[in-house]
């Protein structure tokens, strides 16, 4: 560690064509300790200087980044729960990841393992129609959630660049520093979701914006954060696999990927 404040010494005091060359030099050497080194020369030097460090290496492919919808609608829409699509997976299947989504939306989302009882309980529930969406919502809107946001935890310094920059890029919205510090950590995350879930809706039945949507968010996700997922799926930089992926599932796995990944990367940089 200390190297690499020493290399930050000396960045700040070369000028800026002999610091340029010097980043072409170092780069390859640096490179496997990014997730260390990104953060603290974005603190000291300054955002532009990280990129150039350490470009981004997300494979976008051909995917372009779609605009932006105006949402329309909050977050108590009952417009997701209207939407009706027929599975393509047996209902072996069906069960199967839909009890592997279960209990990782309550550890990403709560911290914990559902007891056999909600277990049984949200199992019933996707059996009988109901929507991924719905599950998440009743996790993040009953009263266990609620006391996590009364806790005095504030957003870390990463959480709340993240939360920036997703706000900008993924919702097109600028909110300061400020504003997000006076959040709790669990509404934060809770926030950022939802935001993401309205965006979904307001794309509606225009899957490839939807999808192009998902795959660069998914994509800036892996090449940003790779550790912050165990998953080689989520740790995959290709936009175009991605998109292929939710081009080809309901929209109800894509919004609880989209959940489960904001939560995990919240988590990571907690």
């Amino acid at each position: 560690m200390k190297f690499f404040f020493i290399l930050i010494s000396f960045l700040f005091f070369v000028n800026t064509a002999n610091a340029f060359d010097f980043f072409q030099l170092i780069s390859p050497y640096l490179a496997p300790h990014k997730d260390q080194i990104y953060p603290i020369v974005e603190k000291y030097i300054g955002q532009s200087w990280a990129i150039k460090l350490f470009p981004s290496t997300a494979d976008l492919g051909d995917v372009v980044m779609p605009p932006i919808p105006v949402v329309t609608m909050d977050a108590t829409s009952t417009k997701s729960y209207e939407e009706k699509e027929v599975s393509k997976l047996s209902k072996e299947n069906e069960e199967k990841y839909n009890y592997a989504f279960i209990v990782e939306l309550y550890q990403v989302v709560r911290g914990n393992s559902p007891t056999q009882e909600e277990l049984g309980g949200w199992m019933n529930a996707l059996l009988q129609g109901g929507t991924r969406e719905g599950v998440y919502r009743g996790l993040v809107l009953n009263a266990n959630y609620a006391g996590l946001e009364n806790f005095n935890q504030t957003p870390s310094e990463n959480s709340i660049k993240f939360a920036q920059a997703f706000l900008k890029l993924f919702i097109g919205q600028t909110v300061s520093e400020k504003a997000i510090k006076g959040f709790n950590f669990y509404s934060l995350k809770r926030v950022c979701a939802e935001k993401a879930l309205e965006i979904l809706d307001e794309y509606g039945a225009n899957k490839e914006h939807r999808s192009s949507w998902y795959a660069v968010l998914s994509s800036e996700m892996a090449e940003k954060y790779p550790n912050a997922f165990r998953s080689e799926i989520r740790k995959d930089k290709n936009a175009n696999r991605h998109k292929h992926w939710a081009m080809n599932v309901p929209v109800q796995h894509v919004k609880s990927e989209v959940v489960i990944k904001i939560h995990t990367l919240f988590n990571y940089l907690k």
